[in-house]
């Protein structure tokens, strides 16, 4: 864990308390998504600020390699 942790500061990371994090004007947000969708909260904000919606990246091709190989 120690080395992950530094590599996410060197990727310039920043870790902040729970208590901190909440402070942060995106709880406030109501959320207003119903359905069967496991959405990240990025996502349900995004709903909800009526912003268009954009899907999440398509995996690495050797992702899909392999998973195609299992």
């Amino acid at each position: 864990m120690p080395e992950l942790l530094a590599m996410m500061r060197r990727r310039g990371y920043e870790f902040v308390s729970l208590e901190t994090a909440l402070r942060d004007a995106a709880y406030r947000l109501p959320d207003e998504y119903y359905g069967t969708g496991g959405f990240s909260w990025i996502h349900r904000w995004s709903k909800t600020k009526g912003m268009a919606p954009k899907g999440e990246p398509d995996e690495p091709e050797w992702i899909a390699e392999a998973y195609k190989k299992r």
